[in-house]
């Protein structure tokens, strides 16, 4: 099934104002089990955190988790990255309208992220 076209129905609707993003969010942490999971895992990180973490956020899509996390520190720094251009627009449109200037989304692919950090590994260890 392709979602592109639901995740573009959702978006049209919650991306008009961000109290209809937050509630977007919170909807998506009650319907989705997995959102429970991610932030249990969470908490547990925060817990030793430092409090001037750099966080990388791969496949973000929405942008939810990166909201969250943004919430429980702002003096983190975070990088978002999602294969989506439109996502990508969305979710930094949202993050300026609520004036968060310690978070960035890119479009990136992490698959091709992770054989660039192969090759540099493999490069510097030669």
């Amino acid at each position: 099934m392709q979602y592109d076209p639901i995740k573009r129905s959702l978006g049209n609707v919650f991306n008009k104002t961000p109290f209809l993003r937050r509630v977007f969010y919170n909807l998506l942490d009650l319907l989705l089990l997995r959102a429970w999971h991610v932030h249990k895992e969470l908490r547990q990180w925060i817990k030793t955190a430092p409090a001037n973490a750099k966080i990388l956020d791969g496949g973000a899509g929405f942008g939810q988790y990166t909201y969250w996390l943004n919430q429980k520190n702002q003096n983190w720094n975070i990088l978002a990255v999602d294969v989506k251009d439109e996502q990508v627009a969305d979710c930094n449109n949202f993050f300026q309208k609520i004036g968060s200037k310690n978070v960035k989304f890119e479009v990136g692919d992490l698959t091709k992220y992770v054989n660039q950090l192969l090759t540099i590994s493999l490069y510097v260890s030669m």
